[in-house]
């Protein structure tokens, strides 16, 4: 299977769909990575669809939305139903291991956790997707824990919901509390996100 070893530019690309890449700065100085698909196969148009993002799991990033063909593929799937498709790559996941101070072989780096990615990363993905399209609103689709960054944003801080036209949380966790098993220690340990 010659994608098994493709990055997620030549996934989107090897499936004939336009690809681009941007930066969001957070406040707190971390960079990340948004890849774009602005249409489907079937070509551009002159009058974009209303923008989509799509939020990562923990110990994850972007490409886990490119995984199946574009028939079982949401990144896809949503690009050739017409929206302006997004991924965000959160802080710390293989796309956004960049600081404007910071080097992720330094534990400063390290020094977050969902809270963080709720309080900053989430308003400069939604900001930044919403000054390069124009829309005042954008959908956003979380998986595991962009479900949880995005319910905490928003009891936090309800006004953020005039910035989200609909919020869809995919398999959503709100604890951690009843975890268990010999895998549930992988997702605390710092090297799994590196």
């Amino acid at each position: 299977d010659p994608e098994v070893d493709m990055n997620a530019e030549q996934l989107i690309t090897y499936w004939k769909y336009p690809f681009e890449q941007t930066t969001a700065q957070t406040d707190d100085g971390y960079v990340l990575t948004l890849f774009r698909i602005k249409h489907g196969r079937t070509g551009g148009s002159s009058s974009l669809g209303p923008p989509f993002l799509l939020g990562h799991g923990l110990g994850a990033s972007a490409e886990h939305w490119l995984m199946n063909p574009p028939a079982s593929n949401p990144a896809f799937i949503l690009a050739d139903a017409g929206f302006d498709l997004w991924l965000v790559n959160f802080r710390g996941s293989k796309y956004s291991k960049t600081h404007v101070k910071l080097k992720p072989e330094s534990s400063q780096f390290w020094d977050w956790s969902w809270d963080q990615i709720s309080e900053f990363d989430l308003p400069a993905a939604i900001d930044t997707v919403r000054r390069m399209t124009g829309f005042k609103q954008v959908y956003y689709v979380g998986h595991s824990q962009a479900t949880t960054v995005m319910f905490a944003k928003l009891a936090r801080q309800p006004e953020f919901a005039s910035k989200i036209a609909r919020f869809f949380a995919l398999a959503p966790i709100t604890t951690s509390k009843y975890m268990r098993g010999a895998m549930t220690g992988l997702y605390f340990v710092r090297p799994f996100l590196q």
